[in-house]
């Protein structure tokens, strides 16, 4: 007869799983939230100046705002911010119905689109440094998001 007790290795792992879900979901919360508010911006629905943003996410016309207008801004004529979009809200929806250690198609998928994005994320960066000389911070932020995510994908997974 088999006890239905879990032993300290599987309590760990499940714990490991557990921590790996909650920041899996912060991170795509956080990404959806950003890359939400340009693609409403991109696409004109709201001013990226908006009073109810917070005033350290406010786009003025030499920093965020001034990159959602350069050829930059968008991936095979797709808005980067619509495609991050769309990215983040796989990952919420991988830490919330799959997680890393269940493996399949799904976590495929979702290291797949994280490795594609940290790639890009090392070019727009380079971009928005050198070529832009502007600082976003909301951009960085996301930056740094699609390694956070990259590394839990992988090394959890």
């Amino acid at each position: 007869m088999r006890s239905n007790k879990l032993d300290g290795r599987t309590f760990v792992l499940y714990l490991l799983d557990m921590m790996t879900r909650i920041v899996l979901a912060v991170c795509g919360i956080m990404g959806v939230a950003i890359s939400g508010y340009f693609t409403l911006v991109f696409f004109s629905v709201i001013p990226g100046n908006s009073r109810f943003i917070a005033r350290v996410c406010r786009m003025d016309e030499q920093t965020c705002q001034y990159v959602l207008h350069t050829t930059y801004a968008k991936l095979f004529g797709v808005p980067n911010a619509l495609l991050g979009t769309m990215f983040y809200a796989l990952v919420l929806w991988t830490a919330i119905f799959g997680g890393p250690a269940s493996g399949g198609i799904l976590v495929l998928a979702v290291t797949l689109a994280a490795v594609l994005s940290v790639l890009v994320s090392v070019y727009l960066a380079y971009v928005l440094i050198v070529r832009l000389k502007t600082n976003c911070v909301l951009c960085f932020t996301c930056h740094l998001l699609n390694l956070i995510i990259l590394i839990l994908i992988t090394y959890t997974g």
